[in-house]
């Protein structure tokens, strides 16, 4: 594990198993780095979207339709919270393992995303 940023092709991400030795790993990871960026992008995006349409629809009625309604869209914006952190979490783990090739595709990938989806 580095200690200080570096360039070298030979590292390990998040797993022991996930080895970086050759320049086509370490572009194949970048590049799912990167995409992984605007995925967490996109679903702050989907979390946004969806939060402020359900705020317009908020009734006070106690049919149990609308209560399943409303369980139903609390499950989905809990799931899509949890997703989003997950990524979060993985991104901060991937920067922090101070290659500069990771943490470039961590950068562009969140830019870029916020830029596509903003």
């Amino acid at each position: 594990m580095w200690s200080w940023f570096h360039f070298t092709v030979n590292d390990i991400l998040l797993f022991q198993s996930w080895k970086i030795d050759t320049t086509w790993k370490m572009i194949i990871s970048c590049t799912g780095i990167y995409l992984l960026g605007i995925l967490l992008e996109a679903i702050k995006l989907v979390r946004k979207k969806f939060d402020s349409k359900s705020s317009t629809k908020s009734s006070l009625t106690t049919n149990d339709t609308t209560f399943m309604k409303i369980a139903y869209r609390q499950m989905f914006q809990i799931g899509l919270f949890m997703i989003q952190l997950i990524i979060n979490y993985l991104l901060m783990l991937i920067f922090m393992s101070y290659s500069i090739w990771f943490g470039t595709a961590v950068i562009f990938g969140i830019t870029t995303g916020s830029y596509v989806f903003a």
